[in-house]
This record gives C-alpha cells, structure tokens and sequence, in this order.
C-alpha cells in the first residue's frame, strides 16, 4: 500500500497485526481500523464493539461468509486503503478517507509454524 512504511515509521505502534491482539480493553475508547473480514477480522471487529469508540471501521475487499447486505450495529465497512498519508489520514479506494485513527489492526492471516516438529 502506498505510503505504508513511512507511515509505520511516523506513527510506531499504531499498525499491529492480529496475532499480538489478546484483549479488547487495550482499545477502549480508541478509533480502531480493521483490515480485513475473513475470521479474524471478523472475530476482532464483533469483539471490539465491547471497547473501543464506535463505529469500529473494518476495510474488506469483498462480502464475506458472515456478512449480510449491511454492515451490523457499531460497525462501518471501508473499502481497501489506496495510501496511507503522513498526516495520518487513511485513503481508500474511491477516495474517501478516515483521519485520527487510533490503531490500525490488519488481520491478513497468518503463516503456520511448528518449530517444535522435526520434520
């Protein structure tokens, strides 16, 4: 995405990946984004509206298996993000824009590791 990595720089700890996420209660109050709404995303989208300051915005390339025609209560789809601004604001695709997020949680899947098995 196009000015991500100077946006990780200017904001450090602001975009995290949803294996480090444990608790909603670290997002109390907060502006959190999700990127993504296949199990993950949607777990923590549906968890954070416990906690964090709603609406919870989750970015999704396509319907998933859970949604229906609209997004539930709390929760405000966003398409993908086109650029991330070194201001902060988020740009997605159609150009519309999110400013002062909190945290941004990308739940992207994960890549399976057994270190423990001698393969």
């Amino acid at each position: 995405v196009t000015g991500l990595a100077e946006y990780f720089k200017l904001f450090p700890g602001r975009i995290v990946h949803s294996k480090v996420y444990r608790t909603p209660q670290l997002y109390r109050n907060k502006k959190v984004l999700i990127i993504g709404n296949s199990a993950s995303g949607h777990d923590l989208t549906n968890d954070l509206l416990s906690e964090a300051r709603l609406p919870v915005y989750q970015s999704r390339r396509s319907k998933s298996r859970w949604d229906g025609d609209s997004p539930p209560p709390g929760i405000a789809w966003k398409p993908i993000i086109k650029e991330f601004l070194p201001s902060g604001r988020i740009i997605f695709e159609g150009d519309t824009y999110l400013d002062d997020i909190d945290t941004v949680i990308y739940c992207t899947s994960y890549k399976a590791s057994f270190p423990f098995w001698n393969v």
